[in-house]
């Protein structure tokens, strides 16, 4: 009987609005209404999930997030009557967990451009992020003079990035943006292709970062936002060894985060990356930022010596992986993503040594 009143009231509110006199504030008719609402939304994009992936197999044209974000739509006077917790944004199993991404001005704005509702372009993204895997399966005994590689580095806001959590097995997507995207395509030590992309963000950019980028609001303001660029970048890592400067601990878990808010899941790191910071432990068992390696190997980039500009960061970090390699004489593409597991385990002996100097030994006992 109860169960039968509260879906009589909860159709009114949904087709007529909440009665006359009736307290919409948190604790009122509208909690209740929320959460007969939520239950409802729930199961119908479970059912809706269900029938996509059936019909298209691997590909995840829209994950539970989009559905319910599409059906609630239509719902605009029903909203979570109290705040959320930003330690509540999780990305498990492909799956972002809806509750914080509403309180991100990102995703406010892409549900309000009903990005959710554009089912086709986020399955083609989602395809072409599934299609990065094969990336880990390049012959190890490729030649590295026959080897692509794309070389990006990226620029944010500064906020805190993603997070893969080991022990729970999920992903915690941060509330940094994007904000610039630079790449170099690079074969047999030829550049092929070299370009930068601004990206205009949601989130208010702090005057620290547009000074050290040299970037403008005025300028970001101008560009294209992170959904308009992300299947040209998603097509240029197609095939291609990625190259980053300490990209698998910062820039990889930046585009996680940011592609997660558009409902595309990307694989991990492993086996993708090729880390010019982890191979800075094989030149100096302290390991070395992307400066120290451009002035060591005597590099030059940018005749204007800038730097934390990701087109130029990006040139910067090819030149280097060619230096490093060629310094440890790698020539195939096996022995170049091994100079990371050997760049870990020199930084693990550097760490161990530094800790043993830094603990006093226990006094004797009497």
């Amino acid at each position: 009987m109860k169960r039968c009143i509260s879906g009589i009231a909860l159709v009114h509110i949904l087709f007529l609005g909440l009665p006359s006199g009736v307290d919409a504030a948190p604790g009122g008719l509208q909690v209740q209404a929320y959460r007969h609402a939520n239950r409802h939304v729930n199961r119908r994009a479970g059912q809706l999930w269900r029938t996509i992936r059936a019909r298209t197999g691997k590909v995840r044209p829209a994950n539970k997030l989009q559905l319910k974000g599409f059906l609630e739509g239509n719902l605009p006077h029903l909203q979570a009557p109290e705040p959320v917790s930003f330690s509540k944004n999780l990305l498990k199993k492909g799956l972002v967990d809806a509750s914080y991404q509403r309180t991100h001005p990102m995703y406010q704005r892409l549900a309000a451009s009903n990005w959710y509702a554009n089912e086709p372009q986020i399955a083609r993204l989602q395809r072409l992020a599934n299609q990065l895997r094969a990336n880990r399966k390049l012959p190890r005994s490729t030649p590295i003079a026959e080897v692509e590689f794309l070389s990006f580095d990226l620029e944010a806001t500064g906020g805190r990035k993603g997070s893969f959590d080991k022990k729970k097995r999920q992903f915690r997507a941060g509330q940094d943006e994007i904000i610039q995207f630079g790449y170099t395509v690079v074969r047999d030590g030829r550049v092929i292709e070299q370009g930068t992309m601004d990206v205009n963000p949601s989130l208010f950019v702090p005057g620290p970062i547009l000074r050290l980028t040299g970037l403008t609001m005025e300028r970001l303001r101008a560009a294209k936002p992170l959904e308009a660029h992300a299947e040209r970048i998603l097509e240029l890592m197609q095939g291609r060894v990625l190259v980053g400067h300490d990209a698998i601990k910062n820039d990889w878990a930046w585009m996680q985060s940011n592609f997660a808010r558009l409902g595309v899941h990307l694989p991990g790191p492993t086996g993708l990356i090729a880390d010019t910071r982890l191979m800075s432990f094989t030149v100096d068992p302290k390991g070395l930022g992307l400066r120290p390696m451009v002035e060591r190997f005597g590099i030059t980039v940018d005749s204007a010596g800038r730097f934390h500009d990701a087109g130029v960061d990006a040139l910067a970090t090819a030149k280097v992986m060619g230096e490093v390699a060629r310094n440890n004489g790698v020539q195939t593409l096996g022995q170049l993503m091994q100079l990371n597991e050997t760049g870990r385990a020199i930084r693990a002996r550097e760490a161990q040594r530094v800790n043993a100097q830094n603990v006093s030994p226990l006094p004797p006992r009497n």
